[in-house]
């Protein structure tokens, strides 16, 4: 009785262990200071690969109406780019705007979100410090879209992730 509750314990903390080595960290937005990065550790991929591997999923993930502005230079990628209806405030759907920055190293990246910003009617109005806001119901759509914003940007690295890790044969 004892082994099959030991091997009840080896299976359990094995799966356990291996679904966790594949979580990646999620920004905190507790607050809207900003920049805020993640650096991502990515087994066996140099520089050049990643720089290869960023530009597909750039290519592959953006289309023409998500992707404002992107750029390279001294191993880092600058990125501009738009989410279509992705908050509501004052009750109407907004799109969110975002600037990142992902920098390459050796077997690393990190996924820095430098800006964020709302549109509101007409113009993106930049998110930082929503203490300033003067309009309270600006304000509190802003605090209750943390989770929202989080779960993007988890899910907007998790892709890149994913594109990185993938094996690429071909197909």
């Amino acid at each position: 009785m004892a082994k099959i509750y030991f091997l009840v314990l080896a299976v359990f903390l094995t799966l356990n262990s291996t679904s966790q080595s594949k979580d990646l960290p999620k920004f905190d937005f507790e607050n809207y200071y900003f920049p805020k990065a993640l650096v991502i550790d990515v087994k066996d991929k140099n520089q050049v690969q990643l720089k290869n591997d960023v530009r597909s999923w750039i290519k592959n993930y953006f289309t023409e109406s998500s992707l404002i502005d992107s750029s390279y230079s001294e191993n880092s990628f600058l990125i501009t780019g738009k989410s279509i209806r992705l908050l509501k405030i004052k009750n109407l759907p907004t799109d969110l705007k975002y600037d990142i920055k992902i920098s390459l190293r050796d077997n690393k990246y990190k996924f820095e979100i430098k800006k964020i910003y709302y549109k509101y009617y007409t113009e993106f109005r930049e998110i930082s410090n929503v203490n300033l806001i003067k309009d309270d119901i600006i304000k509190n759509d802003l605090l209750e879209s943390r989770s929202i914003i989080s779960s993007f940007f988890h899910d907007l690295n998790s892709n890149l992730f994913n594109t990185i890790t993938a094996e690429n044969n071909g197909w």
